[in-house]
């Protein structure tokens, strides 16, 4: 199962998010293939897996009430 498979399409376009790592898995987001989007930088900790962070930080919605 690839991580990949975790992540909802993206907010703005629809398109594809990808995990990435950046400066030897020191930090860890999620960007659109389409669109550019993408979460912020966040850093390995020892309370959580950075990649599952981004994932859950990517994955986030916010209802907008009309």
């Amino acid at each position: 199962n690839n991580i990949d498979d975790k992540l909802k399409p993206c907010p703005f376009c629809g398109g594809k998010g990808k995990q990435t790592t950046k400066k030897g898995r020191i930090y860890s987001f999620v960007k659109c293939t389409n669109c550019g989007a993408e979460t912020g930088l966040i850093s390995v900790s020892a309370e959580y897996c950075s990649d599952e962070k981004a994932i859950k930080t990517w994955n986030t919605r916010f209802e907008v009430k009309t």
